[in-house]
């Protein structure tokens, strides 16, 4: 756990994205291509675009891309990447910790997070984002949250100040979560956003018909294996209540 805002107070919309894969699959995932990818998106915003990176939790830093390319075709045990700018104006987190030796797993979760500074953002933006992000990776699950430069990107939790300096908490959501983000293709969700992408186990379990059938929100292909669940913030808490009744 670390902080990537590092810098001013940001307000970020937050796309986060999640793949189970085992290590023939997280192999094939081409972390330069997402960057490049981003780093397109950004320009067609107009933001500014990023010039310095982490590998491996600030294991390696590195000042421009054409560093960055050098980099990584020499070496083959980059498992994370960290981009951004001198402003974190924006800002990257992919996490492909299959490729970590060192934590030893015959199968794991490939992330994604890219905060996007909110005055760039519009709703017509994250479609066309998605459908070009899932020809890359073709991911299993994501939503988007508004967080700002005082929250852990992975967490969502507020930072706060410790005898070590900053910490966000982990409780027990948290805890469910990891103990769970490997069902995700059998059905498993995290928890209620306003704008969820979810596979088609998902929307076929028990809770998300439910809800549904209830008409909370509203659903949308976004292609033959996702769907685009939108919910109102009115919503919000009863669509919350219900996925915790079926996923105790």
């Amino acid at each position: 756990m670390f902080n990537v805002f590092k810098g001013k107070t940001s307000n970020y919309k937050v796309i986060k994205v999640f793949k189970n894969v085992d290590l023939k699959q997280a192999l094939e995932i081409d972390m330069l291509d997402i960057i490049s990818l981003v780093q397109k998106e950004i320009d067609s915003l107009g933001g500014k675009g990023f010039d310095y990176y982490e590998l491996n939790y600030g294991a390696q830093k590195i000042s421009n891309y054409n560093q960055l390319l050098k980099v990584i075709k020499r070496k083959n045990d980059i498992f994370q990447i960290l981009a951004t700018d001198e402003i974190n104006s924006n800002v990257l987190l992919i996490d492909n910790q299959m490729l970590n030796r060192k934590a030893n797993l015959k199968d794991g979760l490939f992330t994604f997070h890219f905060a996007l500074d909110l005055t760039l953002f519009n709703a017509e933006f994250i479609q066309g984002f998605l459908i070009s992000l899932y020809k890359l990776v073709d991911f299993d699950y994501a939503y988007l949250v508004d967080l700002d430069s005082n929250y852990d990107i992975t967490t969502e939790r507020k930072f706060k100040k410790g005898l070590f300096g900053i910490k966000a908490e982990v409780n027990e959501e948290d805890n469910k979560w990891n103990q769970n983000a490997g069902k995700i293709k059998e059905g498993f969700l995290k928890k209620v956003y306003l704008f969820n992408v979810i596979n088609n186990s998902q929307l076929n379990n028990n809770a998300m018909q439910f809800l549904i059938s209830s008409k909370v929100g509203e659903v949308k292909n976004l292609n033959e294996n996702l769907s685009i669940w939108t919910i109102s913030s009115d919503e919000l808490p009863y669509a919350s209540e219900k996925l915790k009744m079926f996923f105790v």
